[in-house]
């Protein structure tokens, strides 16, 4: 059993990389979350929260973002089987996303109610959950070529070891998010170590 100083249980290949204060706050608050996880349930929490307006609006496509960490190229392909109405509706597309995230930065910090999917084409991506069962996070490496899917309901961080390409996309083709305070702070800490200045 791998515990670090904080008392944290890690794998042997995250010890070395996760430093045992960023892992406590992770950990936080997961009496409560542990049953909750990967259900509609978790949405009561005290630590979840509808993320602001301006990230679950509705996406203009193509869009690109680009900011300190990277960029991202929001896409819509096809047309959803679920949608009523005109398929020139942006919601009517199927939202697919093309990151390119630099070394030392988090994304995400959330939760969905479909399963998010996601594909590594290049790079080092460390994904971290909240595990149902244990309310602990767990964290798992992938690299090029590498399939991930996050069930939904579940608080999840993309860390990127390395400089990364990826695409994600959600099961029923449409984003939505809730933030997971505890991950989301994590986050945007590591985002602002990135602005220069600060």
């Amino acid at each position: 059993n791998n515990i670090d100083d904080s008392g944290s249980d890690l794998n042997s290949e995250t010890k070395e990389n996760v430093p045992p204060l960023a892992v406590a706050v992770a950990n936080a608050f997961i009496a409560v979350e542990a049953t909750t996880v990967g259900t509609p349930y978790i949405l009561n929490s005290p630590q979840v929260q509808e993320a602001p307006a301006r990230v679950n609006a509705p996406t203009p496509f193509p869009f690109v973002n680009q900011d300190e960490r990277g960029e991202i190229h929001n896409l819509a392909v096809g047309v959803r089987n679920d949608h009523v109405g005109s398929s020139s509706d942006p919601r009517s597309r199927f939202r697919v996303n093309l990151l390119y995230t630099k070394a030392g930065v988090m994304r995400s910090g959330d939760l969905h109610k479909s399963i998010q999917r996601d594909f590594v084409f290049t790079g080092c991506v460390r994904v971290w959950t909240l595990e149902k069962s244990t309310g602990k996070t767990i964290q798992k490496d992938y690299g090029p070529c590498s399939y991930i899917a996050i069930p939904p309901y579940t608080p999840h961080i993309f860390e990127f070891v390395q400089d990364s390409t990826m695409a994600e996309w959600w099961e029923d083709g449409t984003f939505f998010a809730w933030f997971y305070q505890p991950y989301r702070k994590l986050v945007e800490d590591s985002f602002s170590a990135k602005i220069p200045g600060k």
